[in-house]
């Protein structure tokens, strides 16, 4: 079906971008490592499908965990890793694989990793506490949440083989839950956990199977899920009616910590931009929009990621920022669909920043893992099992969907010319031509663009809003755009365009606020790993002082172990804040990291010699070092 509101920007197939560059050495490692190679396919994989038949999600009958979302997530990374590559051996594995998995779907269309299908509410609080200690922790139900990986893996595996064999197992697998639910009257957002968002995130499969299908059903039951959050009653968290509140998502309703997990939210809104384009409903991309500005006001942290640690809790005055992989992850797709549906440049600032520093920074340089979370002292929080699982874990099977949001992100069009959206290195085949880009955009913040179109069109340029100077050079002439603006240019045929953006470095001042007991305990043992007791961490790495951060650019700049920083110049007594600074930077080479600088900082007359580096390379390794 087509949309009733159409993207008034279009994506390249990921088949037509290519990453090139250090970042395509990284993402390559990576791929390699989780996708492509044996141990991917035959431990990592096998783990994933093997929670199918052992159905060990709700074992004690109490609890729910989630070893049922590794394997939708893994098959939606691997779908287009196989659409980037077109590597064919790659293609042949998810078909077995997906086969392998439609064989286990019962008669009656239920596919799942839960025992008793119809286990879909929180935990009784009375119950939990029959638990082992060590496991009155897990709480939650994710059921709906699981089936929600489970219907997308399948949907982008029939987009990418074409076999109605896989969309007609969606059917089935969509119309058992549904019909379970209404049959039993049961109200999805009550399922799961934080207020139902895991559940109701499901909106965004169940649209697509709608426009595959037509069945009114499931729009249907996408405007079910959203009518949840538009009740009269201000039942928690009514998503829609609250979205024009000024304050902070954490302030709607007390004990916002208990509902705010940024992923889920995320996930949601991503929903609703899917029900917006299915019906046209202004309402619906309005609520995005506004929860996105909320987000971005109050839970924007220090990494250009949002909350703390999948919490939003008023993340941007929290100094030790913490944050999750999937958080940046799935803002950079939120910031990407707004940009295709508004046209608004600002939401391409935000998604570069995210990914040229928490996104990066979450995976290892060894390609074998990633980060739980990235920090902003120490070292980044590694968890090495997740739902009893060794070798899938949420966030490192979701990484291969952010490099893939980046390819696509990178360029787009409409029927008018192509947007140019990022500067990293890359290529890109449009129906209007060729575009590459190269240059040193990370050392100099210079880039080099060169196209070879089929004929006369708009090619607009994106200013970063950080760049307050840029130059543009064209056919012989300069141009000064302003900051966080489009320059739009008509090109015809061959040309090669210049591209410099300001080189100055802004110092930011960042206060330190004592948070309350109960915070301070909740930030602190959000702050350790699972393996940790609360406490455990090295506290001289959290910083309880006013500092302040440089960026560079899209960059923002870190010390680090791999450069032979020390622990004084990494942890200093004395800090910047609030001060006249200076700072000049000069790109240097060393291959421990992706950019490095020598650094002359200027504070009241006094002039400080130092070697620092991009944030996302800084310490993207497991470490055991916890002030590296």
């Amino acid at each position: 079906m087509d949309y009733a509101r159409k993207n008034l920007i279009s994506c390249p197939s990921l088949d037509k971008t290519k990453i090139n560059g250090s970042v395509e050495d990284l993402m390559s490692n990576f791929f390699h490592h989780r996708i492509f190679s044996d141990e991917a396919k035959q431990i990592v994989y096998k783990e994933a499908e093997d929670a199918f038949r052992n159905k060990l999600d709700d074992a004690n009958g109490i609890t729910g965990i989630w070893q049922g979302e590794f394997w939708g997530k893994w098959i939606i990374s691997a779908v287009q890793v196989c659409e980037y590559t077109g590597d064919q051996d790659l293609k042949e594995f998810i078909r077995k694989g997906v086969h392998n998995l439609l064989s286990m779907q019962e008669e009656d269309g239920y596919l799942g990793t839960y025992k008793n299908r119809l286990h879909v509410y929180p935990v009784n609080p009375v119950k939990l506490g029959e638990l082992p200690v060590n496991m009155q922790w897990c709480r939650w139900n994710w059921n709906i949440w699981c089936r929600k990986y489970t219907l997308w893996g399948l949907l982008e595996t029939y987009r990418l083989l074409g076999e109605k064999e896989i969309l007609d197992s969606a059917v089935r697998f969509t119309n058992q839950l549904i019909d379970m639910l209404h049959e039993n009257s049961i109200r999805i957002a009550d399922t799961g956990m934080f207020v139902g968002l895991p559940s109701c995130s499901i909106m965004k499969p169940v649209l697509i199977l709608y426009r595959e299908t037509g069945n009114q059903k499931y729009l249907d039951f996408a405007l079910e899920i959203a009518a949840c959050w538009e009740e009269k009653s201000g039942r928690s968290p009514n998503l829609i009616a609250n979205s024009t509140s000024s304050l902070p998502l954490h302030a709607w309703y007390a004990d916002g910590r208990a509902w705010t997990k940024v992923y889920e939210m995320l996930s949601c809104l991503d929903g609703l931009l899917e029900l917006y384009r299915c019906t046209g409903t202004q309402k619906y991309l309005d609520t995005v929009k506004n929860i996105y500005a909320l987000i971005k006001k109050f839970d924007l942290n220090h990494m250009f990621s949002v909350g703390f640690n999948d919490q939003l809790a008023g993340a941007s005055e929290v100094l030790n920022s913490l944050t999750e992989p999937c958080d940046a992850i799935h803002w950079m797709r939120a910031a990407s669909e707004l940009f295709q549906l508004t046209g608004e440049s600002t939401y391409m600032d935000d998604f570069e920043l995210a990914y040229s520093n928490a996104f990066l920074a979450s995976i290892n340089r060894s390609g074998k893992w990633g980060a739980r979370a990235v920090r902003s002292h120490g070292h980044h929080y590694y968890a090495m099992i997740q739902a009893g699982f060794t070798h899938n874990h949420c966030c490192v099977n979701n990484v291969p969907r952010g490099f893939m949001n980046a390819a696509s992100a990178s360029v787009m069009y409409d029927d008018s010319g192509v947007f140019v959206n990022l500067y990293l290195p890359f290529t890109a085949e449009l129906p209007q031509g060729e575009i590459k880009i190269g240059g040193d955009y990370l050392g100099s913040c210079q880039a080099v663009l060169d196209v070879k179109l089929k004929s006369r069109c708009k090619l607009r340029l994106r200013i970063p809003a950080w760049s307050k100077n840029s130059c543009v050079k064209y056919n012989g002439v300069a141009y000064y755009p302003v900051a966080g603006s489009i320059l739009e240019l008509e090109v015809d045929g061959a040309a090669v365009i210049d591209l410099q953006f300001d080189r100055t470095v802004k110092v930011k001042n960042i206060e330190y606020k004592k948070a309350s007991p109960e915070a301070e305990y909740w930030y602190n043992q959000r702050f350790v790993s699972n393996e940790s007791p609360v406490g455990a961490y090295d506290q001289v790495a959290m910083f309880e002082k006013n500092l302040c951060t440089l960026q560079y650019g899209t960059l923002l700049l870190a010390h680090s172990k791999y450069l032979g920083n020390t622990e004084d110049e990494i942890f200093p007594e004395t800090s910047l804040y609030g001060k006249d600074v200076t700072c000049k930077l000069t790109a240097v080479s060393d291959p421990n990291v992706r950019q490095a600088f020598k650094a002359e900082i200027t504070c009241e007359n006094r002039v400080q010699s130092s070697l620092v580096c991009d944030y996302a390379s800084a310490a993207n390794e497991i470490i055991q070092d916890p002030r590296f």
